[in-house]
C-alpha cells in the first residue's frame, strides 16, 4: 500500500483554491460584468479542474499500482 500523504497534500490545495474562488465571489457583481473579470473566474475554475485530475491521477497511481 503506498503512502496518502501526497493524495491529502492535494485535496489541501484543491480545498485552498476552492475558497479563493468563494472567497472572490465576493466581488462577482463587479467583475463578472467584463472580460477581463470574467477571466478571473475562469481562471480559478480551471486550476480547480487540474489539481481535480490531479487526485484523481494520484488515486489511479496508489489503487491500481502498475
Amino acid at each position: 500500500m503506498k503512502d496518502k500523504k501526497p493524495i491529502e497534500q492535494e485535496i489541501q490545495q484543491l480545498e485552498s483554491r476552492i475558497g479563493e474562488l468563494r472567497e472572490s465571489l465576493k466581488d462577482w457583481d463587479r467583475h463578472s460584468v467584463n472580460a477581463t473579470g470574467a477571466k478571473i473566474y475562469k481562471e480559478k475554475a480551471r486550476r480547480i479542474v487540474l489539481q481535480a485530475q490531479a487526485i484523481e491521477s494520484l488515486i489511479k497511481e496508489n489503487v491500481f499500482p502498475s
